[in-house]
């Protein structure tokens, strides 16, 4: 179901804004428009920047709704999956996967410094203490850095 009213149309919007207010992706969007289901946005003579005017928006914010395109023929469109839902799955896996990757190396690389006695709870610690926010990003001898130096204060020899 769009998620934009008929009072708070704009002049204008952008394919983009136009693919948000129906719920669809900007790719989809123009698939439909190639199959004749939207309406086509129009271009600006003065950059060529494609736009869609309040008509355009209104009419295809109608087509949303009564799924009946701009061709006449029906259309059922099917409800996105909230973003959120997916991403959490996708991240805590690729988190705890890159989570595990960070750790090995962290203790291949303490055991090279002479640090062979760290267990692999104490890196894991370690990394949470010192990156609350996670190590995505950062350089990987930074990361190795801060973990020794926490290590050497927290578990002196």
């Amino acid at each position: 179901m769009p998620n934009q009213s008929a009072c708070t149309l704009k002049a204008a919007v952008s394919v983009s804004q136009m693919a948000k207010m129906l719920s669809l992706s900007r790719s989809r969007l123009y698939e439909l428009i190639e199959q004749n289901i939207f309406y086509p946005p129009v271009y600006s003579v003065a950059d060529r920047r494609p736009f869609f005017p309040r008509d355009l928006q209104e009419a295809n914010l109608r087509i949303r709704v009564d799924q009946i395109g701009a061709n006449g023929q029906f259309v059922i469109f099917y409800e996105r999956q909230p973003r959120q839902q997916t991403q959490s799955t996708t991240v805590s896996t690729s988190t705890s996967r890159r989570q595990s990757n960070v750790t090995s190396s962290l203790m291949q690389s303490l055991r090279s410094l002479g640090m062979t006695d760290t267990t692999r709870p104490q890196i894991e610690q370690a990394l949470t203490e010192c990156f609350p926010s996670g190590t995505a990003g950062m350089d990987d001898s930074t990361v190795l850095r801060t973990v020794y130096r926490h290590l050497r204060r927290s578990h002196p020899s």
